[in-house]
C-alpha cells in the first residue's frame, strides 16, 4: 500500500499534477491507512485522502478508524487532509447511507461517494433527496449514468463532481455543478492530467459542443478541480493569499515551439508530462530542471517491481 500510493503521488508531481485525492476502498485494516497517509505525506504533494469504506464491508464501515485518521489528519491547513468516502446509496440501504452522512457531519468531513453502477438504487440522487441528504461539500464521482434531472438537484444542493473523464464533463457544466477532472485507475488510463484534459476536449468535440472549449477544459483541470475537493481558497489560481501550486512547462520543446500564440490551447490539446520543467506545492519546489528533487525514485522503483512481483506470485 505505502509504496504504490507513493509511486502514485510521485508520478501525479512528476507530471504537474500538484493535488490529488486519493479515493481509498481499500482500508481494511488501520495499517494499511496508515500505509498510504504516510506515503501521502511522504510525497510532498497537495492531497486529500478519501477514507473510504471496503466493498465487502457493511453497516458503516470501519467507523473507529475513520474517526482515528481524522484525529492524525484533524489540522485542515496541512498538505494532506481527510474525507470521508462511503459507498453510498449506489450500494448500501439509505439506513446506512444516512449513518454514513452523520459521521460526516459530525467529523466534520467533506464526502465524496460514486453514483455510476448502481445495484441498489437507479435513481441514486433522488434516493438522496427523499432522505434529505443533498448538501453541499459532497464531491460525486461517475455522473455519466445520472440523469438532467438529477444533476439540476446536485446543482441546486451546491455540491461539486468529478470528470474521471468522459463525456459527462458537458452535461455536468451545462447544469450548474462545478466540475474538476479526475484518473479513475492507471490501469485503464493515463495518470496525468495533459491526457485526460485531451480526452474531455475530445469528448466535447465528438458529442459536437462547442461550448466545451480548451479554456473551460483547464479551468476544470485547476481552479475548478481545486473548488470540487473544497480546496479553492488555497490552490487552483494564483492570487495572492494562496499557497503557490505552481507548474512551469518549458517552451523550448518541439510540441510546444509556438504556445505563446495560443498558451491555453497548447497546454490543453498539445502539451505532455515531458514538458514539465519545474513543480512548486505550496511553494517548496518539489521538480526542477524536469527531475523530482526529494525522491529516490530509483530506490522507489526497485520497491515498486518487488511489490508488483511479490503479488503477482500469489
Amino acid at each position: 500500500m505505502h509504496i504504490a500510493t507513493l509511486a502514485g503521488a510521485l508520478e501525479c508531481l512528476d507530471s504537474g499534477i500538484t493535488t490529488q485525492l486519493d479515493y481509498a476502498h481499500i482500508a481494511y485494516s488501520p495499517e494499511l491507512a496508515d500505509a498510504a497517509v504516510d506515503a501521502l505525506q511522504t510525497a510532498g504533494l497537495r492531497a486529500v485522502f478519501g477514507h473510504g469504506t471496503p466493498v465487502d464491508v457493511t453497516g458503516g464501515g470501519r467507523l473507529a478508524d475513520v474517526r482515528r485518521i481524522r484525529e492524525r489528519l484533524a489540522d485542515d491547513t496541512a498538505l494532506v487532509t481527510m474525507a470521508y468516502a462511503p459507498l453510498g446509496p449506489v450500494s448500501t440501504p439509505m439506513e446506512t447511507v444516512a449513518g454514513d452522512w452523520r459521521i460526516a457531519d459530525e467529523l466534520d468531513l467533506p464526502l465524496t461517494i460514486h453514483l455510476a453502477g448502481s445495484p441498489t438504487n437507479e435513481q441514486p440522487v433522488f434516493a438522496l433527496r427523499e432522505a434529505g441528504l443533498l448538501r453541499e461539500r459532497t464531491l460525486y464521482v461517475h455522473a455519466s449514468g445520472i440523469g438532467d434531472d438529477e444533476l439540476k438537484l446536485i446543482a441546486d444542493s451546491g455540491a461539486t463532481a468529478s470528470a474521471t473523464p468522459g463525456d459527462e464533463a458537458g452535461r455536468l457544466r451545462r447544469a450548474g455543478i462545478t466540475t474538476g477532472t479526475g484518473v479513475d485507475t492507471v490501469v485503464f488510463a493515463p495518470g496525468d492530467m495533459f491526457s485526460t484534459m485531451r480526452a474531455v476536449h475530445l469528448a466535447g468535440q465528438i458529442a459536437g459542443d462547442p461550448r466545451l472549449t480548451a479554456k473551460d477544459v483547464l479551468r476544470m483541470a485547476t481552479l475548478d478541480g481545486a473548488a470540487a475537493m473544497g480546496l479553492g481558497d488555497r490552490t487552483g489560481s494564483l492570487r495572492p493569499g494562496k499557497q503557490a501550486d505552481v507548474v512551469l512547462l518549458r517552451l523550448d520543446d518541439l510540441n510546444m515551439l509556438t504556445a505563446e500564440r495560443d498558451p491555453i490551447g497548447a497546454v490543453v490539446t498539445e502539451a505532455r508530462p515531458h514538458n514539465v520543467d519545474t513543480v512548486l506545492v505550496a511553494g517548496k519546489v518539489v521538480k526542477a530542471g524536469g527531475r523530482l528533487v526529494h525522491a529516490d525514485l530509483r530506490r522507489t522503483g526497485r520497491a515498486l517491481r518487488a511489490s508488483a512481483a511479490a503479488l503477482n506470485a500469489r
